[in-house]
């Protein structure tokens, strides 16, 4: 209980489109124990 344990979530996406997106924050919980949860924060992302 009350324990926190960093995680690194790393995806390959392929970039098509020039310009300047934000990045959505991420929440993610277990289904069966949603207790256990995680947070990302927003961000951008540019495209050249």
């Amino acid at each position: 209980a009350g324990d926190k344990r960093k995680f690194t979530l790393a995806y390959l996406a392929r970039a098509v489109t020039p310009g300047v997106y934000q990045q959505p924050a991420v929440y993610v919980e277990d289904m069966y124990k949603p207790w256990q949860f995680g947070r990302g924060s927003m961000g951008t992302v540019k495209v050249e």
